[in-house]
């Protein structure tokens, strides 16, 4: 195994308390630290792009910025930096572009492309709602996202017409949806997510799914381009059980939907396999507990079979990827009070990477952060720990070397 620090950008804000101060650590010093997050390496292995996040003291709110880094560590700068907030890099299949969202414009969040090689910058998008969850095609040409698309807001009589120049109170807002409110996000926009295509080179957006039912979470193109695999809870009772998920694929020219698994829980972020056989995944059987450990699970594309990889691993899994090969995936889990990478066949025998997974919740002494991986089976993630904020580190598994 092969590990390797890239960059430290724990800056020394501490410098600025009074020495004749005996704390060590002022209330104030929160605006010079900066964390290295969603650290996402390039499909050639070669450069990882990652989320620079501050805080602005003239402002009192975060921002964040994309910097980049070559893969052992050298070339360290800037790809858009200043007072605006960028997010969400990902690399083009050809590590030539990165699509990224931000609201530099002014606007709403828009979707953008950066040609790596000129610095040449397009915006694509021209949307009522924030996207998510980008993905590239395989060949490039399609960039695939969610966003909400909005429905009527619910009411209890039409009201009078305000007369010109009157200041009348707010209308009453009338609720009939049973889930309309999550944690950090507060009272929710009547509507429902919904996939969506765009041209890698501007234009259009085309929404590829529709019902009242919300579509998303991770979005996994099929190794020819021509489906998209997600997670939807399309059940009636959705409203009522809404942990009740499956994993359904659209085909992105015609909008046909399959429904790929069926059990009572959910199933979520799905990705190919190398050779497009095997789809990876994340779920549980609902047995109505408060707690449940998430498993890893992998579908055959073919004859729809399905296995577990944790049958025997009494660990949570939150993130699978295939490990640059199709008989080997990386997962994240915790053990201990730390986030771990591991390595898991698909017998299920797990081998260590790394155990220093964090350090992106500020204030927060919780485990947290995520990683990547290239096409190689290289990988890229957020080290730190509850105590220091997160620097990026990368490996290769297999190799030997230092950390």
């Amino acid at each position: 195994m092969h590990r390797l620090i890239l960059l430290v950008i724990l800056l020394g804000g501490l410098v600025y308390a009074d020495e004749s101060n005996t704390n060590l650590f002022l209330n104030t010093d929160v605006f010079e630290l900066e964390v290295a997050a969603d650290p996402q390496i390039s499909p050639d292995s070669s450069r990882i792009v990652y989320v620079r996040r501050s805080n602005d003291i003239m402002t009192d709110r975060a921002r964040t910025n994309l910097w980049i880094v070559g893969a052992q560590g050298g070339q360290h700068r800037p790809v858009i930096s200043g007072t605006d907030s960028y997010s969400s890099p990902r690399w083009s299949p050809d590590s030539t572009r990165i699509a990224y969202i931000s609201s530099a414009e002014g606007r709403g969040p828009e979707l953008y492309v950066r040609w790596m090689n000129t610095g040449q910058t397009a915006m694509l998008s021209n949307l009522a709602t924030s996207p998510s969850g980008i993905t590239w095609s395989p060949d490039g040409n399609w960039i695939a996202f969610s966003a909400l698309v909005k429905g009527e807001k619910a009411s209890l009589a039409k009201a009078p017409a305000k007369p010109e120049g009157a200041h009348w109170a707010p209308p009453v807002t009338y609720i009939d949806s049973i889930y309309y409110r999550a944690d950090g996000r507060g009272y929710l926009e009547p509507g429902h997510n919904h996939i969506f295509v765009i041209p890698a080179e501007g234009g259009t957006p085309r929404q590829v799914t529709s019902g009242d039912f919300n579509h998303g979470g991770m979005l996994a193109w099929s190794p020819d381009g021509d489906s998209i695999v997600f997670s939807a809870n399309r059940n009636g009772d959705w409203e009522y059980r809404t942990r009740n998920s499956d994993l359904w694929s659209v085909n992105v020219a015609s909008g046909e939907l399959t429904q790929l698994t069926t059990r009572d829980g959910p199933d979520s972020s799905p990705t190919f396999s190398p050779d497009g056989s095997k789809i990876a995944y994340l779920g549980y059987d609902d047995r109505s507990m408060g707690f449940h450990t998430t498993r890893a699970y992998v579908l055959d594309v073919d004859d729809g079979s399905i296995e577990e990889l944790t049958a025997d691993f009494n660990r949570s899994v939150f993130s699978i990827r295939w490990a640059g090969s199709n008989n080997r995936v990386y997962v994240l889990y915790d053990d201990r009070g730390k986030r771990h990478i591991g390595t898991m066949t698909l017998g299920g025998e797990i081998d260590v990477i790394v155990d220093d997974v964090g350090g992106t919740e500020i204030s927060r002494p919780y485990t947290g952060g995520g990683f990547s991986v290239a096409d190689d089976g290289a990988y890229a993630y957020s080290a730190g720990t509850p105590y220091r904020p997160a620097d990026v580190s990368a490996g290769r598994r297999g190799r030997a070397g230092a950390k």
